[in-house]
C-alpha cells in the first residue's frame, strides 16, 4: 500500500517470480537483502522519498537490468563487509544493468559514497 514507509530486511528475498517492482510512493527505507536472490527481477522503481538503501538490497538479482531511482537527494546506501571484501546493494546484477536517476542529480549520484562504484551505470532518467 502507498502508506508503507519501510520494508524490512529480506522481505522479498528469493522471490523467483518477481519480474518488475514499483515500490510504494511514501517508502523511505529499503531493508538489507530486501530483494536479494530474486533471480527473475529485471526492473525496479525506487520512489522519490527513499533516503536509505540497506546493504545487499538487490544482491544476486542476476537479471536486474533497469533501476529507476527517483530520489533527487542521493539515498544513503550501505554495504556489508567481512573485513577484506565488501558487497553493496547492487552486487551481482546483470552486466548491462543501468541505474536511471533524476536529470538534475546525475553528477551527485556519480560522486556520492557507494554510488560512485556505479558511475558508469548511472544514466539520466529524464525525470
Amino acid at each position: 500500500p502507498e502508506n508503507v514507509t519501510r520494508i524490512g530486511g529480506s522481505a522479498f528475498k528469493g522471490c523467483s517470480n518477481l519480474v518488475s517492482v514499483t515500490l510504494p510512493h511514501n517508502l523511505t527505507k529499503l531493508g538489507e537483502y530486501l530483494f536479494s536472490d530474486c533471480t527473475s527481477l529485471r526492473e525496479v522503481t525506487i520512489p522519490g522519498f527513499v533516503s536509505a538503501i540497506g546493504h545487499n538490497a538487490f544482491y544476486n538479482c542476476i537479471n536486474l537490468e533497469s533501476v529507476y531511482c527517483k530520489p533527487t537527494i542521493v539515498p544513503k546506501a550501505d554495504y556489508y563487509t567481512n573485513g577484506k571484501d565488501y558487497w553493496n546493494a547492487f552486487e551481482g546484477n546483470a552486466p548491462e544493468r543501468k541505474i536511471y536517476v533524476p536529470t538534475n542529480a546525475v553528477e551527485s549520484y556519480k560522486q556520492a559514497n557507494f554510488w560512485q562504484d556505479y558511475a558508469e551505470d548511472i544514466q539520466d532518467g529524464g525525470f
